[in-house]
C-alpha cells in the first residue's frame, strides 16, 4: 500500500493564547501624554482624577510629576497631569520592574502595534488597566495575573525562549494582587521607556529585510521557502480581509508545496524564520514527505497534517531559530516523490486584504558532511476513539526500537495531535524496569511547541510510551484522521542514527507484520494500530 502523505496542518502556534485583562483597584486614570517642551519654574494644574486636583512644575525641561491636593494632599501620580489650559496630560507608567518583564517577555507581540494575532497593546499603564478584549468583566492587568498560571495555554508559551522564570511571577503576581498601581513618583528606569507610537508595517521585500541573515559555517547552500502567489512564485501571497473563508472565521491556514531543491541524503543543519506582515501571521509550520501530493509551486488551503507529512521545523512568537546541534545534520526528505510543505497560519481580522511572503530559509550539506545524521521519528497510535463526553480520555501506543542499531540519541520531541488533544506523555521503559519521562506537557493545537533534548539515549531493549489525553464536549465520538475534526496522537523523536527509532520487526505478530510497510523507516508504533479506531481501516486516508 502507497502511504500518502502531504498536506500539513497543524494550526500550532498559538491563536487562542492572546492575554486579555482585569480590573484595576488603583485611582489614577489615563489621559493622553503631554507634548512640547516647558519653561523652568512653570507651574500648571493637573488634574488627579477621583483625589482631587494638583499642580506640576516644570523642571529641566519637563514637567513633574502632579501633586496632589484636596483629600489626598500631597499624593504624587507619576505624569498623570493635565493642563488647564490646553487640556494635554501625561499618563502614569508602569513600575520599572514590571515594565521589564512585559517589554522582555510580551513586547513581541504585545507591542504598541499588535503582532501575531495579539488582540491587545501591553505598553502602556492604560494599556493594563483598559477591559480586556476577551474577558470583558476584567482589566488586562488582572487577565494577566490569570494567563501567566494557565497550565495549559500559559501566557507567554510555555517554551524555553520566553518562560517567565520564577522569580518574575512572583513579581508580577506582588503587583497584581497590590492592585496593579503606577510607577511611585520620582522612579526612573534603567532602561529607556517603550515607544508607545504604533509602526508602520510597510512592505519591504522578505529578500532585503534578511539580506544578511546567514547560517553556520558548514553551510554549503542555502534557499528560500515563502508564501507566494499561485501563479507566480515571485510574487506575494494575497490574504483576504475579514471572514470570508468557508467557516466564516478569520483563522486561515494555507499550504505552499515545493520540490526539494537541494541534493538527495543531504543534511539540514538550519532553519530560519522570515517574518513579513507580522500584524497578521500566527505561525509557519514546515513538514516534509516522502510522497508528495502536489506539485512544486501549488498553494491550496490545508486544515491538518496528513499522517505521512512530519514536522521538521517550526517558529511562533518567542520561538528561536533551529539550528541543529553540532556535528548532527537532519536528514531531509528526499527521492523522486519527496516534498516541502510550508504552512502558514494567517489571522487576518481587517477588511482590507494584506501582501506576504512570509517564510524560512533552509541551509543544507551534503550527505555526510557532519558525522551523525538524525531523522524525525513517529511514536504514538493511530487507533483513536474518544468517545463523547469524555474527560482526560488516553491513547496509548508503544514503541519497540530496532535493537540492530546500537544506542539511540534523542534530541528533541515534538508532539502533535488535534483540537481536542490536551496534553502528551513520552515515558522511556528501561530494560532494567525503571521508568523515566522523556516529555509530559500541557498541549494546544495553536501553540504546538517543541522541546529539546540533551542527548537522551536509548539502549538496546529499551522501549518508549506515548500517550495522549483528549477531552470530547461533543456528542460523536472521534476517530483518528486528518481533519482538525478527527484526532492524533504522534510524537515526532528527532534522533540518530537515522531511522533506528523504528519499531522492531521481531517485536511484532504475523498480522502486524502484515501492515509494516507503511512508512517503516520512521515510524515506531502499531502498524496495525489503526483498527482501533472509530470506523477502523476506514479512518486511514489512503
Amino acid at each position: 500500500m502507497t502511504y500518502r502523505s502531504p498536506v500539513g496542518t497543524l494550526p500550532w502556534l498559538l491563536g487562542a493564547l492572546w492575554l486579555s485583562a482585569c480590573s484595576s483597584s488603583g485611582t489614577t486614570t489615563k489621559t493622553d501624554p503631554s507634548t512640547g517642551s516647558c519653561a523652568d519654574g512653570k507651574t500648571k494644574s493637573c488634574d488627579c482624577s477621583d483625589v482631587g486636583s494638583g499642580k506640576q512644575t516644570c523642571e529641566d525641561g519637563e514637567w513633574s510629576d502632579c501633586v496632589c491636593s484636596g483629600k489626598d494632599a500631597g499624593r504624587t501620580v507619576r505624569d498623570a497631569g493635565r493642563d488647564s489650559t490646553t487640556g494635554s496630560s501625561q499618563a502614569a507608567l508602569v513600575p520599572c520592574e514590571v515594565q521589564s518583564i512585559l517589554t522582555e517577555k510580551c513586547g513581541s507581540c504585545h507591542g504598541a502595534s499588535t503582532d501575531f494575532a495579539a488582540p491587545m497593546s501591553m505598553v502602556t499603564y492604560a494599556d493594563l488597566m483598559a477591559p480586556s478584549p476577551k474577558a470583558k468583566d476584567k482589566k488586562v492587568y488582572e487577565q494577566i495575573g490569570v494567563r501567566i498560571h494557565d497550565e495549559r495555554l500559559p501566557m507567554p508559551p510555555a517554551s524555553d525562549d520566553v518562560k517567565l522564570s520564577e522569580e518574575e511571577l512572583a513579581t508580577l503576581d506582588a503587583w497584581i494582587e497590590a492592585g496593579g498601581q503606577p510607577r511611585a513618583a520620582g522612579d526612573k528606569c534603567a532602561t529607556p521607556e517603550p515607544d508607545p507610537t504604533p509602526k508602520d508595517a510597510g512592505q519591504e521585500p522578505v529578500e532585503d529585510k534578511y539580506a544578511d541573515l546567514k547560517g553556520p559555517e558548514d553551510c554549503e547552500q542555502t534557499f528560500d521557502f515563502k508564501a507566494h502567489d499561485p501563479a507566480d512564485k515571485t510574487k506575494p501571497y494575497v490574504v483576504p480581509g475579514g471572514a470570508s473563508n468557508l467557516e466564516g472565521t478569520v483563522d486561515r491556514y494555507i499550504c505552499f508545496y515545493f520540490k526539494p531543491p537541494y541534493v538527495d541524503d543531504s543534511q539540514g543543519l538550519w532553519f530560519a524564520s522570515m517574518l513579513d506582515q507580522t500584524k497578521i501571521l500566527h505561525h509557519w509550520l514546515l513538514y516534509g514527505t516522502d510522497a508528495a501530493l502536489h506539485g512544486d509551486g501549488e498553494v491550496a488551503p490545508c486544515s491538518a497534517a496528513e499522517p505521512g507529512a512530519y514536522l521538521l521545523a517550526g517558529w511562533a512568537p518567542g520561538a528561536n531559530d533551529v539550528t541543529m546541534p553540532s556535528g548532527i545534520g537532519l536528514d531531509m526528505p528526499s527521492g523522486p516523490t519527496a516534498g516541502l510543505i510550508l504552512e502558514v497560519h494567517y489571522y487576518n481580522t481587517e477588511q482590507a486584504e494584506v501582501r506576504d511572503q512570509t517564510g524560512m530559509r533552509l541551509c543544507t550539506a551534503k550527505p555526510n558532511t557532519r558525522e551523525h545524521t538524525a531523522a524525525v521519528h513517529f511514536t504514538g497510535s493511530e487507533g483513536i476513539c474518544v468517545p463523547p463526553g469524555a474527560k482526560s480520555y488516553e491513547v496509548n501506543g508503544r514503541c519497540n526500537p530496532r535493537r540492530d542499531q546500537g544506542d539511540i540519541h534523542i534530541i528533541q520531541v515534538w508532539p502533535h495531535m488535534h483540537k481536542q488533544g490536551r496534553r502528551m506523555r513520552v515515558t522511556i521503559n528501561r530494560q532494567n524496569g525503571t521508568k523515566e519521562e522523556l516529555s509530559d506537557q500541557p498541549f494546544d493545537f495553536n501553540t504546538q511547541l517543541k522541546y529539546e533534548k540533551n542527548d537522551i539515549i536509548l539502549k538496546p531493549g529499551d522501549t518508549i510510551d506515548t500517550t495522549c489525553f483528549y477531552d470530547n464536549d461533543g456528542t460523536s465520538s472521534i476517530p483518528f484522521g486528518e481533519k482538525t475534526s478527527n484526532e492524533m496522537c504522534f510524537g515526532f523523536i528527532t534522533a540518530w542514527p537515522a531511522g533506528a527509532l523504528a519499531v522492531d520487526p521481531a517485536s511484532l505478530n504475523p498480522v502486524q507484520n502484515i501492515g509494516l510497510g507503511i512508512q517503516p523507516s520512521r515510524r515506531c508504533l502499531d502498524p496495525v494500530g489503526i483498527f482501533g479506531s472509530c470506523n477502523g481501516l476506514a479512518d486511514y486516508p489512503l
